[in-house]
């Protein structure tokens, strides 16, 4: 459904990006079958500012939980990121297809 002007408000800008920044943009545009730059990085917006489409009971306690604890919205993106990498480091490793043994014949 288009969007009507009152539904939006137009910003134009430009900035400069470290080249490992634009890799990351590039990817995400790629990812999302974007056609430009700018599509993908109003899709990044939006994921932050919603909580990645989280229904809205989880968002309203995951900010609450945010604000209590006095966090920055990146600063608990990057808590949740680290707690989740300590329950996978204690997870058993993948030890990978097993090499296979020669037949002698």
């Amino acid at each position: 459904m288009p969007r009507t002007p009152a539904e939006r408000v137009d910003l134009s800008f430009t900035t400069r990006l470290p080249p490992e920044d634009m890799k990351f943009l590039e990817e995400r545009k790629r990812e999302m079958a974007a056609n430009a730059n700018s599509e993908a990085l109003r899709d990044i917006i939006k994921s932050l500012r919603t909580h990645f489409g989280l229904p809205a009971f989880m968002v309203e306690r995951l900010e609450r939980d945010r604000k209590e604890r006095g966090l920055t919205l990146m600063d608990y993106i990057k808590e949740l990121l680290a707690l989740r990498c300590e329950v996978l480091a204690k997870e058993v490793p993948d030890k990978g297809p097993s090499p296979q043994k020669s037949i002698k014949r």
